[in-house]
Formats: C-alpha cells, structure tokens, sequence
C-alpha cells in the first residue's frame, strides 16, 4: 500500500486504538479491588486493551 490509502489505513487504526483506550478509561474503577470484583466487565476490558495493541501493531505493518 503506498501514499494517501496507506496514510488513511494508519489514521483509522490509531482513532479505532483511541476509542478503545478512551472507553475503558471511561469504566476503569477507582480502586484495584473494585476492577477485581468486575467479572465479567473485566473481560471487556481486557478485550479493548488488547484490540488497542493489536491495532498499533496492524499500523505499524
């Protein structure tokens, strides 16, 4: 991929890597216990760190 596509690709990554950083800021709890006591809530959270990663490795490619 060259140019303008490339640049377009990277830009999409990064904003997608950015909500996913800004949700789980949103429903992170205050306290280490209170994220521990999040069951399933948790996952999703793992999940959205994990879609950020991926998306910066993707960009990166």
């Amino acid at each position: 991929m060259r140019g303008a596509i490339r640049d377009t690709l990277i830009l999409a990554k990064l904003t997608q890597m950015e909500e996913s950083v800004l949700l789980v800021k949103k429903h992170l709890p205050e306290s280490f216990e209170e994220f521990l006591d999040m069951g399933l809530m948790k996952d999703g959270i793992y999940k959205r760190i994990e879609y950020a990663i991926e998306n910066t490795t993707s960009a990166q490619s």
